[in-house]
């Protein structure tokens, strides 16, 4: 998702990257906020870290969970977290308000929001939901997409729905009290199946169907940190061990869970498994090989932003830099997941959470 940027931010040159303690194999420490809490959507670095990838690459990797304030943008713009997991957005938004994010990797490929409502509603598209009550979430792409959305058909966000602050589940979606209820595919479409209801009973409304559909969850860093040559060589080895997790979790969904679990006990094993599976549509096939940032997506993306999002300014193209991905990429095998399938999963799939 993309947090709105209006922090107040303060330059700092300190660092928690730093050789491990003396006596211990020497590990450079660094860490990585996540845009969310400790879920499936993050697997891959919960991977990485178990399976002993970031290790390998001479990495103590320390991995943050987030939530909904989560202040990422100035944890990483201030070099609190080395590494971060944001949508590309938020950089172009940083940096029009002169916070050195850059946007080194592009993890998901595919945009899972989506707006989920009942179809005996009458909802069948975007239009239909003139006069009609709309959970969105304050501050996050899905805000900005729904908005996107609206207006590409001529609707106005504030006059022609009523927009709801929508909590971060489906309550108020199953309580009736929206028609239409922001959702991702891997999770809270999964919570309204889980709660008794058919797929065939729900209507989704795709904001790429429209052209104004946003890539999340890609790597970002601290621009003026990649300075230092060192600090490059950190963050390809970052690169390559996270890019690693990914094919795991490609490759052994089910293990990925059991690291997700680890880390948050808590959640529900089938919803995991749910979101576990969609995460790996959103990732692959990856023709052009995992973390690649595609150009036009940049492009796209910009765009969207300067008519909908605010920008002052053209986006910046040093929002994203390809040469580390380049280096992370090389020599690493099964890297486009050509042939991948997803599992079909379905209502018994997530039973009892």
């Amino acid at each position: 998702m993309i947090v709105v940027v209006g922090l107040a931010f303060v330059n700092a040159a300190g660092s928690d990257a730093r050789p491990a303690a003396r006596g211990a194999t020497k590990l450079t420490r660094v860490s990585v906020q996540l845009v969310w809490v400790a879920q499936a959507q993050f697997a891959p670095y919960f991977a990485a870290k178990e399976k002993g990838f970031y290790r390998q690459e001479g990495l103590d990797v320390t991995i943050k969970p987030g939530g909904p304030d989560s202040p990422i943008v100035p944890l990483v713009g201030q070099n609190k977290s080395q590494f971060g997991v944001l949508a590309l957005g938020s950089v172009i938004q940083a940096r029009d308000q002169n916070i050195p994010l850059v946007y080194i990797a592009q993890m998901q490929r595919r945009d899972a929001f989506r707006l989920v409502y009942f179809k005996k509603s009458g909802i069948r598209s975007i239009r239909d939901l003139r006069g009609k009550k709309v959970g969105q979430w304050a501050g996050t792409s899905s805000a900005l997409e729904l908005d996107a959305m609206l207006r590409k058909v001529g609707m106005d966000p504030q006059k022609d729905i009523t927009p709801v602050q929508q909590s971060f589940d489906m309550t108020q979606l199953l309580a009736g009290k929206v028609d239409a209820a922001s959702a991702t595919t891997y999770n809270e479409f999964a919570q309204v199946i889980a709660a008794g209801h058919a797929p065939s009973e729900l209507g989704l409304i795709d904001p790429n169907s429209l052209g104004v559909g946003f890539t999340v969850d890609g790597i970002i860093a601290n621009s003026d940190w990649l300075k230092s040559a060192k600090n490059q060589q950190t963050a390809v080895r970052f690169l390559r061990a996270s890019f690693r997790g990914a094919i795991f979790c490609r490759d052994h969904p089910n293990a990925c869970v059991s690291s997700t679990l680890k880390v948050a006990p808590q959640l529900c094993r089938p919803l995991q498994n749910w979101m576990m599976n969609e995460i790996n549509k959103t990732m692959w096939p990856s023709p052009n090989k995992i973390g690649y940032i595609t150009p036009s997506v940049f492009k796209s993306g910009g765009a969207i932003l300067r008519q909908y999002g605010g920008l002052t300014s053209p986006p910046d193209p040093k929002s994203i830099r390809t040469d580390l991905w380049k280096k992370a990429i090389k020599g690493l095998k099964s890297t486009t997941g050509e042939g991948f399938k997803a599992a079909a999963l379905g209502p018994k799939d997530v039973s009892g959470c």
